[in-house]
């Protein structure tokens, strides 16, 4: 340890877990594209019509849908005989609420190299990302109350130009501090999970 006290870098494998949901603003915008189509597919009888051959393929063994959707398709069924213009509506609805629901969980290893920082005794990681000004810093530090714990915060900084990429604009300035005492509760309604590979 003498050595890392002194300078020498230490070398941390930290696994990154990132949970996201589309905002409401993209739910809104689906749903406004989702009233154009509807509109377009009132004007089609034809096209009306074929939206009863869901109904025929539910049976087929090779094209069971997952349960959720399964449940909005039996509805649909039901529904259809008696209205199927207001059937095919509220199905393409609950298909865009549906999709939206799901929240996405990715994980990430990553590796970075701290150094011991004596006056403020704690470990420091720094990151610059290659382009659009974005520089992380990264504190590992000793809980304070509670002896054997440790705190992990990341610093971003983000030095925006005039003429930067577009791309630049996704990039937010952002604190964020992880730590066993701190509260970890964060409601983002998540009613389907989805993990990635």
């Amino acid at each position: 340890m003498g050595d890392y006290l002194e300078g020498e870098k230490l070398r941390c494998r930290l696994l990154k877990t990132i949970v996201e949901r589309d905002s409401q603003d993209i739910l809104s915008a689906k749903l406004t594209r989702l009233f154009e189509m509807i509109n377009e597919i009132k004007e089609d009888q034809f096209e009306m019509s074929s939206y009863k051959k869901i109904c025929d393929r539910r049976a087929t063994p090779q094209d069971t849908p997952e349960p959720t959707r399964e449940s909005l398709i039996d509805r649909f069924c039901v529904q259809k005989d008696s209205n199927l213009e207001r059937a095919v509506v509220h199905f393409l609805m609950d298909l865009t609420y549906l999709d939206h629901d799901p929240c996405r969980v990715s994980s990430e290893v990553f590796e970075l190299d701290f150094q011991y920082q004596q006056l403020e005794d704690n470990w420091k990681a720094t990151q610059r990302f290659p382009i659009c000004g974005v520089y992380s810093v990264f504190l590992l530090a000793h809980d304070s109350r509670h002896k054997g714990l440790w705190t992990f915060s990341r610093t971003t900084t983000v030095d925006r130009k005039a003429d930067q990429d577009p791309i630049c604009l996704s990039f937010d300035a952002e604190n964020i501090l992880f730590s066993e005492t701190a509260p970890r509760k964060i409601e983002m309604g998540c009613k389907v999970v989805q993990f990635s590979e």
